[in-house]
């Protein structure tokens, strides 16, 4: 944990080194942690700054990233997660607990994406930060290796909750609620639509103002946040 205070003033590396920790924790081979927007059931969610480690090979890695932008919508551990967050904020799980075996290898988008992914089994905790916007931590086992079991995924919700209250923490020091209220009205709409992942473009057809106007009221945002990139932000 202390490792990972120190790394955090870059998120990639904080990222990859917590991914690398929590595959030695519970012995699995591919770590993934993401934001994700619109993550409804039924409904293929937009994945935001993906950070993964453990990938065997690049194919197989962009065959993932493909059912995430595709079949997700019909993945059986997909929609019972999404489901489950309606009513809890914080979760951690183990996919046997989402889903049964006959269910989970029944279903074409695991029995045929994942499989040709090379992942099957797995352990998440994930954060419901707003309706539909989840954030989180995932680890996979190769196709057919032993489910994850109790223990380990006690394990990682301990761990993630530490580092969820140190992020937490991390952002009531560097940020406060009053001090972003006392933004002017326009810079704090185009942080929300930044950190909702709209683009310069984007931001400034909803605001009705120029994308070099955006780009200004950005800068100051980097320049008042102490932070260089918008990953960062």
């Amino acid at each position: 944990m202390e490792e990972v205070r120190e790394l955090g003033s870059d998120p990639t590396a904080w990222r990859t080194h917590a991914l690398q920790g929590f595959i030695r924790l519970v012995g699995g081979q591919v770590g993934l942690t993401t934001d994700m927007e619109n993550a409804f059931p039924g409904v293929a969610p937009r994945v935001i700054d993906p950070l993964d480690v453990g990938w065997t090979n690049t194919a197989v890695r962009n065959t993932y990233y493909h059912y995430c932008q595709t079949e997700i919508v019909e993945d059986p551990g997909a929609i019972a997660l999404m489901n489950m967050h309606r009513n809890v904020t914080f979760l951690t799980t183990t996919r046997k607990e989402l889903v049964d075996d006959n269910t989970w290898y029944g279903a074409p988008a695991v029995s045929e994406l994942r499989r040709s992914g090379d992942v099957d089994d797995f352990v998440c905790s994930s954060v419901s930060l707003k309706p539909g916007w989840l954030h989180g931590f995932i680890v996979y086992r190769p196709w057919g290796e032993r489910t994850f079991d109790q223990r380990e995924r006690r394990m990682m919700r301990l761990v993630h909750l530490r580092l969820f209250r140190l992020y937490k923490s991390s952002l009531h020091q560097q940020w406060s609620l009053e001090e972003i209220r006392a933004l002017p009205p326009r810079v704090r709409q185009t942080l929300e639509l930044l950190l909702a992942g709209d683009n310069m473009k984007r931001i400034a057809e909803k605001l009705s103002i120029s994308v070099h106007t955006v780009n200004d009221y950005t800068k100051a945002l980097h320049s008042r946040l102490g932070v260089s990139t918008r990953t960062e932000l």
